[in-house]
């Protein structure tokens, strides 16, 4: 488990309690001794901008401790790994952070870029498409109204994956959603006329067993 009394290099602590370690490695000697050991070579692309490591002090794996990544490029696109070295999504990223330390990673990812420029056009400042672009993977495409800047518009597109786990759907609901979208299911669906004609004939009868006769 790391010491946060001989880290090596200069390193900011964010937050540190005994379950949990959030820092801020400062040079390559600090990055070394907190990130994931498969993620060594991430660091001439994580150099320049902020870097948090979250350290699940508790949690052992045979190279160490399970370190979770945030990084911040200079651009305020923000980057987040699994303690495996994985990139992931913000919404998978927050689905395997410990429940315990979640608020203060969500206080450490912040609001990022996409925030200052939603505010910036709230406030009649003019916003480029190219200011946009980096942000976040999940805009497409950004329109800018000069006379009324707060119907200036942003596409969004998802990816279906990212965009499902918004709603927090329960397994029913993902088999439903699987049945529905799937070239392969064989599920088959009855439309509105055939489901009323049914009911006028008296066919759901047969699913009723004598009880609820």
């Amino acid at each position: 488990m790391p010491n946060t009394n001989d880290s090596r290099g200069e390193s900011n602590i964010i937050f540190e309690d005994d379950k949990y370690l959030i820092v801020e490695p400062m040079d390559y000697d600090s990055y070394l001794y907190y990130a994931p050991d498969n993620t060594k070579l991430l660091w001439k692309d994580v150099r320049y901008g902020q870097l948090f490591c979250i350290v699940d002090k508790n949690a052992q794996l045979d190279s160490g401790v399970k370190t979770y990544m945030i990084f911040k490029d200079e651009n305020y696109k923000i980057s987040y790994y699994n303690w495996d070295g994985r990139e992931l999504s913000r919404i998978d990223f927050l689905e395997v952070i410990p429940e315990d330390i979640k608020p203060q990673v969500v206080d450490v990812i912040g609001v990022g870029k996409m925030y200052d420029l939603l505010t910036r056009i709230v406030n009649g400042e003019e916003v480029s498409s190219r200011e946009f672009e980096g942000t976040d993977e999940s805009v497409y495409d950004f329109k800018y109204t000069p006379k009324a800047p707060f119907k200036s518009k942003i596409v969004l597109r998802f990816d279906e994956s990212d965009y499902i786990k918004l709603f927090d759907p329960s397994e029913d609901d993902m088999w439903c959603y699987n049945a529905i979208t799937s070239y392969y299911d064989s599920y088959e669906w009855d439309d509105g006329y055939q489901t009323t004609d049914d009911f006028r004939e008296g066919y759901f009868f047969g699913n009723f067993n004598d009880e609820n006769l």
